[in-house]
């Protein structure tokens, strides 16, 4: 099945750009690539192309979603795919080597014909940053709509949980696309960062808080992808996690049954990073 191989860009808008750019220069530990007064460019160091871009714009949240494909074979194939489910109407531009849709939610999704995708070099620990953004988690009042569409982007769903959650896979990671319930609100929830391992994680975190970045989640274990988190704040309160250890799927298979996990489960297996905070839960705003 064609699909699309992973996260290529997340591009977000904010109000503070310069502010929003030291964070991530000097304490997020991500290489300025490209910076005018409007737009800012950065890269995790393990990809190969720019991962994080950010606009300066009157209000903070996620300007677009790029995922990779592989080909421009696989493009038309997933838009051919697309259009067939009756969704023609939300592709709203297209090219040889990329293509612009809506999803249900009105999140703009790109699909950027990106041969090199993912990890092209290695990053060796402790690093000062990210390897990889790994996933992103949006926010939507309707996740069964939202998982029917981007499975015809080549998603499939590998756990759901009583909390209202849903966590897509394109690849042998467990997740790259993830959904959690809303009463209303759409766009972004959170962003994560890959970086390894344990050892990474509290690297991270010991460098992040020695720079006065205090963690406002963790450190724990997920129950859906096995992974190690931590979460904070950027200047623009944006939610972003540096992970490691995520759950690995061999061969891109999906699994034919989802993982469901209970209302037990309540986001930390060790029972040690306590609930999560208003930012990670939406009420703080």
């Amino acid at each position: 099945m064609n699909r699309v191989a992973g996260i290529h860009r997340i591009a977000l808008q904010v109000g503070n750009l310069d502010q929003v750019s030291r964070f991530y220069r000097d304490l997020w530990g991500m290489e300025l690539v490209r910076a005018d007064a409007q737009e800012h460019q950065f890269r995790s160091h393990g990809v190969a192309e720019p991962d994080l871009v950010f606009h300066a714009g009157p209000k903070a949240g996620l300007e677009y979603l790029a995922l990779a494909v592989r080909s421009a074979a696989d493009l038309d194939a997933i838009l051919a795919r697309v259009e067939k489910a009756g969704h023609k109407g939300l592709i709203a531009e297209r090219s040889d080597r990329e293509a612009t849709l809506r999803d249900p939610d009105g999140n703009l999704v790109k699909l950027v014909v990106a041969p090199k995708a993912g990890l092209v070099r290695e990053v060796a620990e402790p690093a000062q940053g990210p390897r990889k953004i790994g996933h992103i988690v949006l926010w939507t009042p309707q996740r069964e709509v939202m998982e029917k569409f981007y499975a015809l982007l080549g998603l499939g769903v590998s756990d759901r949980t009583a909390r209202g959650m849903s966590f897509m896979r394109c690849n042998t990671d467990h997740h790259s696309v993830a959904f959690v319930d809303s009463k209303g609100k759409t766009g972004l929830q959170h962003i994560a960062f890959d970086v390894g391992t344990l050892d990474g994680v509290m690297h991270q975190k010991a460098r992040l808080e020695a720079g006065g970045v205090p963690c406002v989640w963790g450190l724990g274990r997920h129950g859906p992808g096995n992974n190690l988190f931590t979460y904070y704040l950027d200047p623009a309160k944006t939610c972003i996690e540096f992970y490691g250890e995520l759950e690995q799927i061999p061969d891109g298979e999906i699994p034919p049954e989802p993982r469901y996990w209970g209302p037990e489960h309540k986001g930390d297996q060790w029972g040690l990073a306590g609930p999560p905070p208003a930012a990670f839960t939406g009420e703080a705003h």
